[in-house]
């Protein structure tokens, strides 16, 4: 999502809000896999190689590093360019949605079909539950919004004077929550903001703002429930500060009421929500993603408990998403150490990252899969997961390009697959920089 907020962090999200199924209303249209060939100058990596069919993993769109999204289908093992310049931004039952970083928004289908969606005259788009859009056209200073609720016409929203920032829709598509400016053009000032909810059919009301005139709020999310918004607070404007970890809050969207659970790095994939209203996050700030990274398991209401030990970092947490019973919690961990000299690429020492996985009350179980575990996503059924691992690189080097690669892993009998090699996306593991498998893929058999 884009936001006039300024870049105190480099984090890629897709809307990082469970999604229900919807429907757009455009006729799809069939996906043409002949595309022209990009430009040398749009290049950023070789393509990525498909391993192989794997009827269990269903269908993927994965982000390559060159500038493409591609479709993976299990039943055939083909890999083909589906669209490009683009990022995932929301993924549901019927396919993912694909947002244009010019503009624009497109339904990749799950089937391989294609189709433009149209939220409204603004030229960026977010896509909500229900099939709920919001477009919107920013200035050099403002944002005008317009709305598009399932069946109706576009009509406009918040006006370009409003103030309005970033933006995200509630998990019934009645709200959406925004970061409003006070426009204020101080030196000191300028970021500050306030945490707004705005309904779909009725006025804006205030929920939170800093009590600092120089504070500012950014990277909003919601809790499948819609009772609860996450979003970091900074105290000043400061790139430096910003990197160390800002002040992560859990906000009543209801009374406002705000709680601080600690410092951490902005990184809104190391946030995620159970289905029985539990928030696993990654606590600890500091500039090194191998030290002071404790993974917390919170029930709101409740007190956070760590589910790693003062000698471990956590990372990447992920939920097993059945509806029913209390969901297993995966996630990477390693040791903690000294990481630089190309050793946390390398995967040694604290680079060593494995896969551990948590069931109800039992003690964590180490994973056995043999490389180096960069994500763990579990399928809609639990049977399988997904794993993003990392090959590691003789001598290690700190930006090679395609050193991910895609497994699909049976817990149960530690059976791999390997399906996509040749991903790019850094993990230097710097400023909380690590490769998210839900900012780089979408999965049928898991549509968050």
């Amino acid at each position: 999502m884009r936001a006039l907020i300024p870049i105190t962090c480099v984090v890629l999200v897709a809307c990082g809000v469970p999604a229900s199924a919807g429907e757009p209303s455009a006729a799809p249209v069939a996906l043409t896999i002949a595309s022209p060939s990009p430009s040398p100058l749009a290049i950023r990596g070789l393509p990525p190689v498909t391993a192989g069919a794997a009827a269990e993993a269903g269908v993927l769109f994965v982000r390559g590093s060159d500038d493409w999204i591609y479709r993976y289908d299990g039943a055939t093992g083909q890999l083909s360019r589906a669209i490009r310049h683009s990022t995932i931004q929301r993924s549901t039952s019927v396919g993912a949605y694909a947002e244009g970083l010019e503009g624009g928004l497109q339904l990749l289908r799950w089937n391989g079909t294609i189709e433009a969606v149209d939220c409204g005259p603004g030229r960026f788009q977010l896509v909500g539950p229900r099939d709920a859009c919001l477009s919107y056209t920013d200035t050099r200073s403002s944002r005008s919004v317009w709305i598009r609720m399932s069946g109706e016409a576009p009509r406009p929203f918040l006006s370009g004077d409003w103030g309005a920032g970033e933006m995200t829709w509630s998990p019934d598509a009645r709200n959406v929550a925004v970061l409003r400016s006070s426009g204020d053009q101080s030196l000191r000032t300028r970021l500050h903001n306030a945490l707004w909810m705005v309904a779909v059919g009725g006025a804006p009301r205030l929920i939170y703002e800093p009590p600092s005139a120089e504070a500012f709020l950014f990277g909003l999310g919601w809790s499948p429930d819609g009772r609860w918004l996450t979003v970091w607070e900074q105290p000043i404007v400061s790139n430096s500060l910003g990197a160390d970890g800002d002040h992560l809050l859990l906000i009543d969207a209801t009374s406002g009421t705000a709680t601080d659970l600690g410092v951490t790095l902005a990184n809104r994939r190391w946030l995620q929500w159970s289905s029985d209203g539990r928030l696993a996050y990654v606590k600890g700030g500091g500039r090194e993603t191998w030290r002071e990274k404790e993974l917390v398991v919170l029930a709101p209401g409740g007190a956070g408990i760590p589910v790693t030990d003062r000698g471990h970092v956590g990372l990447a947490p992920a939920w097993e998403p059945p509806p029913t019973g209390s969901p297993a919690l995966f996630w990477v961990e390693a040791e903690v150490g000294d990481g630089n000299g190309g050793v946390y690429v390398a995967g040694t020492g604290p680079g060593a990252r494995y896969g551990v996985e948590k069931r109800g009350g039992a003690a964590p179980q180490r994973l056995p899969i043999g490389q180096i575990v960069e994500g763990l996503r579990p399928s809609d059924d639990g049977r399988v997961t997904l794993t993003l691992v990392r090959r590691p690189t003789q001598p290690p080097v700190h930006d090679e390009q395609g050193a991910l690669e895609l497994w699909l892993t049976n817990p149960s009998t530690a059976a791999q697959v390997r399906l996509i090699s040749g991903l790019g996306d850094l993990a230097f593991g710097f400023y909380g920089s690590q490769p998210s498998l839900f900012d780089l893929v979408a999965w049928s058999r898991d549509p968050r």
